[in-house]
């Protein structure tokens, strides 16, 4: 029972030490960054190129002029009025004195009971709907970030695999000429010969087949980046 005590005091006191903000201004590093590697680039590039990035980032600037009209809205219960005419402006031209039942200036003010309390509300709603644009950006950090690795990651391996398959291919082309030379000089039989044609066909397609993934992968980053790949600096 003590060593359970014990236990929960260290959960509850120790626990916050394996929690750690996420500094997200770190998640797309900045244009002026320094010694960035390929992979960072090709993030930068998809978070400055793709225009869903800035609509989101144009959604929180509208939540934040939201929010800043909210704050000032209480200037809408005053209100001041200006009155130029005859009397106003030449008050001695007037002997009846009909100036002051028209003053040059009136100031107002209009206060109803709700919006003392509906607009302390309306503020803090759009400091909420603010919040929210900025957690849509973080969000959208993440998704860039990981959306662009992943897709680099898995043309790096569509790369690899082309080229394991492309000397594979030259190989059998080579076994396939060799044994096509013997056959014609009646050296192998007919069965060897298809046999060997068979592989050596089914490999051309294999080459085929991965070479389209590696053009698939790389345009999938393109798409990201907004540019093709080669025209990235490495």
């Amino acid at each position: 029972m003590k060593k359970i005590v014990f236990l929960s005091i260290v959960l509850l006191s120790g626990g916050g030490a394996f929690s750690q903000d996420v500094d997200y201004n770190t998640i797309i590093l900045p244009a002026t960054a320094a010694n960035v590697s390929f992979e960072e680039k090709l993030v930068q590039l998809a978070w400055r190129n793709d225009p869903l990035n800035h609509q989101v980032v144009k959604s929180s600037s509208i939540a934040r002029y939201n929010m800043k009209q909210a704050q000032w809205n209480w200037l809408d219960y005053f209100s001041v009025q200006g009155n130029m005419n005859e009397f106003t402006i030449n008050p001695d031209s007037d002997p009846n004195g009909r100036a002051a039942f028209f003053p040059r200036y009136n100031f107002g003010v209009r206060i109803t009971m709700g919006t003392l309390f509906t607009n302390g509300l309306e503020v803090k709603k759009r400091r909420v709907a603010a919040s929210q644009a900025e957690d849509a950006i973080k969000a959208q950090k993440l998704y860039v970030r990981s959306e662009v690795l992943t897709r680099y990651a898995r043309f790096q391996l569509a790369e690899q695999k082309y080229k394991i398959q492309k000397e594979t291919t030259d190989q059998s082309d080579v076994n396939f000429k060799y044994i096509e030379q013997r056959f014609k000089d009646g050296q192998e039989d007919l069965t060897t010969y298809n046999n060997i044609l068979e592989r050596n066909t089914n490999q051309a397609l294999r080459l085929a087949e991965v070479e389209a993934e590696l053009k698939i992968a790389k345009y999938e980053i393109e798409e990201m980046i907004g540019t093709k790949l080669e025209n990235v600096p490495k």
